[in-house]
């Protein structure tokens, strides 16, 4: 099993063994996001923008 885009579209074989996957439509997501760009976010560190994209992407669910 290889993660990434088109393997996600495949819900139930990543479901059956236990994996969460995001609840939103990600392609609408990203065209939205490009279409209107709101924010840009320069952070000190990876440590610190992985913490905001969890949280971003729990609030997206």
């Amino acid at each position: 099993m290889k993660l990434n885009l088109n393997s996600i579209k495949h819900r139930e074989q990543w479901e059956d063994r236990g994996f969460h996957l995001p609840q939103y439509d990600i392609e609408l997501l990203r065209a939205e996001t490009k279409a209107n760009p709101r924010w840009l976010h320069f952070g000190p560190g990876n440590l610190f923008r992985m913490f905001i994209a969890r949280v971003q992407d729990e609030l997206l669910d």
